[in-house]
């Protein structure tokens, strides 16, 4: 016999166009109800909030943007899944495993995470569920008189076995937004508990934006690059550039192309060689900003070079 599917979902793909169900591949929505396994198939923008997929194996699925709010996901396995923009809002995840999860943007609010458990006993576990019909889909819906599948807001979670998971993530999103790795113990312990409180992802990403230490970045940059400090109208563009989900690397490279390091570029000309810069001097010396040097740098290699020896 055919194993049960969510009723609910089921009539979202019989419904269309008519439901709020967005799944870019409808075949990958159905196998996966059919028996809990979807491995790396499109399951974007599908809309499984509150339903009980405990068990299921997801792993490397792209369910960016999915709506996954008060589901029962203990046990998922979303090893390198990609759970961008989804909402994980209230959703248990106790077991769940994370590794090497694209969580950028994630709702990550209320859940109950609980403990890991083994990576191989719950493989072994999903291939036994495989082929035997055993995955069944429970909603939690029709258990509210039970409180212990209700997810808890949990600080604590974050120091736990999935805290690892987490830390991975801000410690990322600090790279990206700062361009260093520097972040402190004391910084990962607020925003894993700002996470735990109900903040996103995408939140704590514009908190550190925001940051004295943000700020520092985008200064570091205009010191390399432009000779000079950060004023309020460059840290208004920048920060605006970075809460779009760009990175410091790629607004280091923005600052690269501008009119102003080109001048940057031609004052170091004009002064030690007497004549503008040419293009191919600034094909010269884009390429090596490029590569992570300074102004400076380039000040230093332009005086040791033979056109100023021949000037002497």
């Amino acid at each position: 016999m055919k194993p049960p599917i969510l009723a609910s979902t089921a009539l979202l793909l019989l419904l269309g166009a008519a439901t709020s169900a967005k799944a870019e591949n409808p075949e990958h929505l159905r196998q996966f109800l059919d028996t809990g396994r979807c491995r790396n198939c499109d399951l974007s923008y599908v809309n499984l909030a509150r339903e009980d997929l405990s068990n299921a194996d997801l792993v490397g699925a792209n369910l960016r943007g999915a709506n996954l709010n008060s589901a029962n996901l203990s046990n998922v396995d979303f090893s390198n899944a990609n759970l961008q923009d989804a909402d994980l809002n209230r959703s248990i995840l106790t077991g769940a495993i994370l590794q090497g999860t694209n969580l950028r943007g994630t709702i990550l609010a209320n859940q109950n995470i609980g403990t890991s458990r083994d990576r191989q006993g719950w493989g072994r576990q999903t291939q036994q569920n495989q082929g035997r019909g055993r995955w069944r889909s429970r909603s939690p819906r029709n258990r509210t008189d039970d409180s212990s599948d209700r997810p808890r807001n949990r600080t604590d979670d974050y120091q736990g076995s999935n805290y690892q998971t987490y830390e991975t993530e801000l410690r990322r999103i600090y790279k990206e937004v700062t361009n260093s790795d520097d972040i402190s113990r004391r910084d990962l312990r607020e925003y894993g508990q700002s996470l735990a409180q109900g903040q996103s992802l995408r939140q704590i990403r514009r908190e550190i934006i925001q940051s004295p230490e943000g700020r520092a970045a985008i200064n570091r940059v205009y010191r390399d690059l432009l000779g000079r400090d950060l004023d309020d109208s460059g840290l208004r563009t920048w920060t605006d550039y970075l809460n779009r989900g760009r990175a410091m690397t790629e607004l280091r490279r923005e600052i690269i192309q501008s009119p102003e390091a080109r001048a940057a570029l031609n004052r170091v000309y004009r002064e030690l060689l007497g004549r503008d810069l040419d293009d191919s001097g600034l094909r010269t010396w884009t390429t090596y900003l490029n590569r992570g040097r300074s102004i400076r740098d380039v000040y230093r290699e332009v005086a040791n070079s033979p056109e100023v020896s021949a000037r002497r």
